[in-house]
C-alpha cells in the first residue's frame, strides 16, 4: 500500500471509525496489512475493536487473538505479547 493511501485509510479510520469496524471485521487480512505496512498500533487498535468476546464466541475471539499474536511478534513486542498469554 502506497504511503498516501495508508496516509488517508488513517485518517479516514480516526474521523469514522464505526464506519469501518464492520469492514474489519469482515476482512482481518486487512488488519495484519496495516501492522506490515508499518501501522502495528492502528491495526491492533482495529483489533481491540472487532474481536468478539471471548465468552460468547471463543472461536472467533481466538481467530482475531492469532492474528493480534502475529502484529506482535512482528514488531518485537515480546512484553505485550507476554501480557497476553
Amino acid at each position: 500500500m502506497p504511503k498516501s493511501l495508508l496516509r488517508s485509510a488513517v485518517c479516514l479510520l480516526l474521523v469514522c471509525p464505526a464506519i469501518f469496524a464492520p469492514a474489519a471485521a469482515q476482512d482481518l487480512r486487512a488488519i495484519g496489512q496495516l501492522a506490515r505496512d508499518g501501522a502495528p498500533g492502528l491495526a491492533l487498535s482495529l483489533l481491540d475493536q472487532v474481536q468478539p468476546d471471548f465468552q460468547q464466541n471463543p472461536e472467533g475471539w481466538l481467530f482475531f487473538e492469532y492474528q493480534r499474536v502475529e502484529i506482535l511478534r512482528g514488531w518485537q513486542q515480546w512484553e505485550a505479547l507476554l501480557d497476553r498469554l
